[in-house]
């Protein structure tokens, strides 16, 4: 049985914006993983709030103050290693997996209503797969992978003719860096070429998510899951056929302002579609 240890210390925030205390929740086991929780005065459900934007969003944020006048518990996980461990070699597919779903079990308990799930970046597939497990009322996602990572890549090298948003989101600075990547990243390593960083992403993270399974399987169940959908022009994965295999029926696609598809990609500025829905 995971032991949990609900941090202490208390900080309730006033002001202008919605009461409410934040907290550090930690499961105390080899699995050791932390979440942020922002719960409100009568906290009536959870807002779990999925994005590879942790490490750089100033929460509360817009959608945040929303979700919490609404009563709704905000837990914000924080990408593996943030307490204390190595970000490198622990951040995969697999650990931020077993890490979310581990620390939800213990937060959630037996909840099973006003629970909504925003997803976004590579932990939107998490996302997926866990409201398979947790069938959360709602799933929010912002532009879902609906197939292997090396598919939406090459699909999008083929609609852009060229590779400036790859380069762009890996952060790779010349071709002479494109041959170790590649070979880190399909896992062909030989035995003089350590595990490295390519801009802010660690070689294990990238092998993690390169050929995860396809998500559809797990999305095709969700019959009983409200989905909503926001599609960016400019995401770095962007392409028609992921766009297409999310544009059924049961997913409500929530349409981007015109004069959003010129500007750089922001989580926070994508969250004012769902805050006008």
């Amino acid at each position: 049985m995971r032991k949990s240890l609900l941090l202490a210390g208390l900080i309730t925030l006033v002001g202008c914006g919605p009461k409410f205390s934040e907290s550090t929740f930690i499961t105390e086991s080899e699995d050791s993983y932390e979440c942020v929780l922002l719960t409100p005065k009568n906290s009536q459900g959870y807002f779990v709030y999925l994005t590879d934007s942790n490490d750089f969003v100033s929460y509360p944020t817009a959608l945040m103050k929303e979700m919490l006048k609404r009563d709704y518990t905000v837990v914000i996980p924080q990408r593996w290693g943030d307490n204390a461990r190595s970000r490198g070699t622990l951040d995969t597919y697999d650990n931020r997996m077993q890490g979310v779903s581990f620390a939800l079990t213990d937060i959630l308990g037996d909840s099973v209503y006003n629970t909504i799930f925003l997803a976004e970046g590579f932990y939107t597939p998490i996302a997926i797969r866990l409201a398979k497990d947790f069938r959360p009322d709602e799933l929010w996602m912002i532009e879902p992978m609906g197939q292997s990572l090396g598919l939406t890549a090459l699909y999008q090298h083929r609609r852009d003719a060229d590779s400036a948003a790859y380069f762009k989101f890996w952060e790779l600075d010349s071709l002479e860096e494109m041959y170790p990547f590649t070979n880190q990243r399909d896992g062909r390593i030989v035995a003089e070429s350590a595990h490295r960083f390519f801009g802010r992403h660690y070689s294990r993270f990238i092998q993690g998510y390169w050929n995860i399974e396809d998500p559809m399987g797990y999305y095709s169940q969700l019959d009983d899951v409200k989905t909503k959908v926001v599609f960016h022009s400019d995401y770095v994965f962007h392409t028609l056929e992921n766009r297409a295999l999310f544009d059924t029926e049961k997913t409500m696609s929530i349409p981007l302002p015109q004069e959003m598809d010129t500007v750089n990609y922001s989580v926070q500025m994508l969250e004012m579609l769902f805050l006008e829905d």
